[in-house]
């Protein structure tokens, strides 16, 4: 005589081991360490409360009353999408990304938003950045500017930190307007001695 099993499937483990494998399987090719660390960490963390909203948030965009969790690529797929919206998975990426496992770049920890740059390139992103998100500051004095700049950004893999160029770039400028006003002393000072040179040989011209 057969018997009969029955099992009891919680479908919020299911969940979890779903995106547990699709990462395994799928994303670690293809995602920074930064992403994948914040993945795993995100879907080992998660609370019952949280995954249950995952499957309800799956259930609103696809316009069902009840899942069926079949697991394939495709549902494996629209979980994780489900997944990197949530502010778990936001705030463990951000962390991930300044301790350098997404590679260099600059932190706004304003917006809690990493932006990737070039070797050496992290003055000239983080100029960007303000220019394009914060273009009110950018036109402030340069007090406020300096003092927005080390409050919010945090320079990822450079060998400085903001402060720094915030001295090269204020010694380069004061550099660059003395050069400029000594030009312009220069400049007066040729101007005026072409005109008493000139006066002289009109001058001359007038006596011979």
């Amino acid at each position: 005589m057969e018997e009969l099993l029955h099992f009891k499937v919680d479908p919020l483990f299911i969940i979890k081991t779903m995106l547990q494998i699709h990462v395994e399987n799928v994303l670690e090719n293809r995602l920074s360490e930064a992403e994948i660390y914040a993945l795993y960490a995100c879907i080992r963390d998660l609370t019952d409360e949280e995954t249950e909203e995952l499957g309800h948030e799956y259930g609103r965009i696809n316009n069902l009353d009840s899942i069926s969790l079949s697991g394939t690529i495709e549902q494996r797929e629209a979980f994780y999408k489900i997944l990197i919206e949530t502010d778990r998975y936001k705030t463990l990426l951000f962390e991930n990304q300044c301790q350098g496992h997404a590679g260099l770049g600059v932190a706004d920890t304003l917006t809690k938003k990493f932006y990737p740059c070039a070797f050496a390139g992290h003055w000239q992103t983080l100029i960007g950045i303000v220019k394009s998100s914060y273009l009110d500051i950018y036109s402030s004095d340069t007090a406020e500017l300096d003092a927005f700049i080390l409050q919010n950004f945090v320079f990822v893999g450079g060998k400085e930190k903001p402060d720094f160029y915030l001295q090269e770039d204020r010694t380069h400028a004061a550099t660059l307007y003395s050069k400029v006003s000594r030009e312009k002393d220069r400049q007066m000072m040729i101007d005026s001695l072409e005109k008493v040179e000139y006066a002289h040989l009109i001058e001359e011209e007038v006596t011979r």
